[in-house]
């Protein structure tokens, strides 16, 4: 179980509903996600351009759990549900220049 306001005692009078606040992330199977990259040095002497990119395709795992076709629900109590990977595609791009001794 996860507080999102671990600075606030729900001890304390007046602070009680904190508690309810309170969550637990919904149990799943890993998630399996492809990447691919690509990059580049050129290095002519002592100098260096270096590019790098980097591309995250979109989630597409399901968790299936036996004796279940429920989707989990982003606010649920239940743990006994199909958790699909929603994150979409991601890009990631780097350029440098150095000197190499």
């Amino acid at each position: 179980m996860l507080d999102p306001t671990p600075t606030i005692d729900p001890l304390q009078p007046g602070n009680e509903a904190d508690a309810d606040l309170n969550f637990v992330f919904a149990d799943q199977d890993d998630i399996i996600r492809n990447r691919l990259f690509a990059g580049v040095k050129l290095q002519y002497y002592v100098f260096e351009l270096t590019m790098e990119g980097q591309l995250t395709l979109k989630g597409s795992s399901v968790d299936d759990r036996p004796g279940t076709t429920d989707a989990c629900q982003p606010v649920s109590d239940t743990t006994n549900c199909d958790a699909k990977d929603a994150a979409g595609s991601q890009k990631a791009f780097m350029f440098s220049a150095g000197l190499d001794f």
